[in-house]
């Protein structure tokens, strides 16, 4: 398994796709079948003594309810696929842009990989400020694992400030915006949006072109390799 950043940050708001069921009611009348009287009680109902013209107001009646609920089904359909677009499968992560300051752009969909070695050592460098589309995941393990997914992540970088949005599967993990401080080998992240977040430290390797994050992975002994092209 690849670890999932909102390990991290369980505590904030995190993507769910939902979808809605329509129900609507429809209630019939006519035949011998029971009536509620005025009074809400149980009432035999008259058979065989509906004018043609009721008859034929009665069944436009159902009919129209029915269409007004097909219609409505469909509405509701396009919502669901709608909102799906955007807490599922989908980029860009646009409900966090105005509140936590994330980039609204979304870089390539990568396939994650799994290395069953030990993982390169970050070597430090020169963070430079930019726009970073992440364009390699790999997991280092001490033995093969299950199958990997994909993964999608933008990060802004901009004096020490930074703001990040992520998808695992199409579908979004937590964005945050924050502060960092990069001394020597490692980079410090301090998240502002969503409050409530921890600091955290990672090793990392930069250069003119991209950086590279090396982060604990989900299981023992795993890290995931991170790799950031400047755009």
């Amino acid at each position: 398994m690849v670890q999932l950043p909102e390990s991290r940050w369980a505590s904030a708001c995190a993507g769910v796709a939902w979808v809605t069921i329509l129900a609507v009611p429809v209630a019939c009348g006519g035949g011998g079948g029971p009536a509620r009287d005025g009074g809400g009680a149980m009432a035999d109902a008259p058979v065989g003594d509906v004018a043609p013209e009721e008859a034929g107001s009665s069944e436009g009646g159902i009919d129209a309810v029915a269409a007004e609920a097909g219609d409505a089904a469909v509405g509701e359909g396009v919502d669901a696929g709608n909102e799906a677009s955007t807490t599922g499968p989908g980029c860009p992560a646009v409900q966090y842009v105005q509140t936590c300051g994330v980039p609204a752009q979304c870089g390539p969909v990568v396939q994650v990989k799994e290395l069953v070695q030990s993982p390169p050592t970050g070597q430090g460098g020169t963070i430079l400020p930019g726009l970073y589309f992440a364009t390699a995941f790999i997991v280092y393990r001490n033995q093969a694992g299950g199958p990997l997914g994909t993964f999608q992540e933008t990060m802004n970088l901009s004096g020490n400030s930074f703001s990040v949005n992520a998808y695992f599967d199409g579908f979004e993990d937590t964005p945050t915006s924050g502060t960092y401080v990069a001394s020597g080998t490692m980079i410090t992240r301090t998240p502002a949006c969503p409050a409530g977040l921890s600091a955290f430290s990672d090793s990392y390797t930069a250069t003119a072109t991209s950086l590279t994050l090396y982060e604990p992975g989900e299981t023992a002994g795993e890290t995931d390799e991170i790799v950031l092209t400047k755009q």
